[in-house]
């Protein structure tokens, strides 16, 4: 095989006969076990193809990488002019608060919809040389993860300048990304495998996850809600997770023990979730594509 962008050959191997192990449960613990065993084998495939997502992302653009950091900056710079002196809403820091939480859900929202396409847009690679089939949406989700960390670079600078000091609760941003990455990565395991079989995901995905923004509490805060609705937050599972974002960012506060409990136990169950239904439908995917 002729090099392509960073993948090496020797990272490669051919498709093989369905092993012992393929025919089991997919929700087999030991098989679980197993084929997450054989994922960490592919660390080094799973690294080259984060960076060849990444160079193609910024291919052809002079800054190249450092858009990763003027986005971000310069949608801190717009937001802060117009909600300061165009739209003066009273709210203190709205900026800051607005942006504490857009910046994890445009890395969530991303995710989703590059994700969902991860196995489908992979599918000549699939045909050819075999590898567990999880790499690709894990790479997008991990790919994500590198611009959203790297976002974080001029933010912490707008957060300084808006709050005069950083704070001791930035030692629970690792905890709350690594609860983020797990619960975006097994939504992406449910809709990239949905998508192989049923091509409409990609559009109705799209219309969900504009309203799935505006119906969480990100543009304005949840005192905003009737309290009579207040209960349907329950049913919305990216509202903890923004919650625990806002502890860190926008209150200064390290996140208690209860919210990073149910924000880690839904993450967890939406990973279990969503690789089980990947893993059950994954049999038939070189088919399909």
């Amino acid at each position: 095989m002729r090099r392509t962008g960073i993948l090496r050959p020797e990272l490669l191997t051919r498709p093989r006969a369905r092993s012992l192990l393929d025919l089991r449960a997919p929700h087999d613990p030991e098989t679980m076990i197993a084929k997450l065993i054989e994922i960490c084998k592919h660390h080094e495939l799973i690294r080259s193809l984060v960076g060849k997502d990444l160079k193609i992302r910024y291919h052809g653009s002079v800054l190249g990488y450092l858009w990763s950091l003027l986005n971000p900056f310069l949608m801190m710079v717009v937001f802060t002019l117009v909600f300061s002196i165009f739209m003066r809403i009273k709210m203190e820091n709205y900026a800051l608060f607005l942006i504490s939480a857009l910046l994890p859900w445009t890395f969530f929202s991303n995710s989703l919809l590059a994700g969902s396409l991860s196995i489908v847009g992979n599918g000549h690679f699939l045909q050819k040389f075999y590898c567990p089939r999880e790499l690709f949406p894990i790479t997008v989700i991990l790919s994500n993860a590198v611009i959203l960390l790297l976002s974080f670079i001029p933010f912490f600078l707008f957060m300084y300048y808006m709050k005069g000091e950083l704070g001791w609760s930035l030692l629970a941003l690792p905890l709350v990304v690594g609860i983020h990455l797990l619960f975006t990565l097994g939504l992406a395991f449910a809709l990239s495998s949905l998508y192989v079989y049923f091509r409409d995901v990609k559009h109705l995905l799209e219309f969900v996850m504009m309203v799935w923004f505006y119906v969480t509490p990100i543009i304005y805060p949840t005192s905003m809600i009737p309290e009579k609705y207040r209960i349907l937050l329950t049913l919305n599972p990216a509202v903890p997770i923004i919650g625990l974002y806002r502890d860190v960012f926008y209150d200064l506060s390290f996140p208690s023990l209860a919210d990073l409990s149910i924000a880690g136990g839904m993450a967890l169950a939406v990973l279990f979730a969503g690789w089980t239904i990947f893993r059950s439908l994954e049999q038939n995917f070189v088919k399909e594509l």
